[in-house]
């Protein structure tokens, strides 16, 4: 950690089911839009960034970063940030595969910090990066 309401953590993604069904019924759905942008961390590392549960944080890593919703999990062991697999943590993870053609979604080590901005819908986090408008 340096200073306070910074804290760095490891960034683990993977399915959720809330984030699985949702997808199947629209990637334009508004509950699969807070499935990919609601991150799950330890309660005691929410409490060291000194952000209220359910509220928003901000998420860097070397490749991009994004703003996300906070929830509570004290089956997230402290250090450790999951986020389940979707459009808005794509911009955090490297876009090399290293030949396995999947990039390095899990393990990698990100910052979090307060954030005073709102999580975007999936419609425009596809225009930021270029996407279909």
């Amino acid at each position: 950690m340096s200073g306070k309401g910074r804290l760095k953590v490891v960034l683990i993604t993977g399915r959720s089911v809330k984030q699985g069904v949702s997808k199947d019924v629209s990637k334009f759905f508004d509950e699969y839009s807070e499935a990919i942008t609601t991150c799950e961390m330890n309660p005691a590392d929410i409490e060291v960034i000194g952000v209220p549960n359910g509220g928003y944080i901000d998420i860097v890593s070397p490749y991009g970063s994004i703003t996300v919703q906070v929830k509570s999990s004290s089956d997230i062991p402290r250090g450790v940030l999951f986020i389940p697999y979707g459009i808005a943590v794509n911009t955090l993870i490297p876009p090399d595969t290293e030949g396995t053609g999947i990039p390095r979604s899990k393990g990698l080590e990100v910052f979090v910090t307060p954030s005073n901005k709102r999580v975007s819908d999936v419609r425009s986090l596809i225009e930021s990066i270029g996407g279909v408008r």
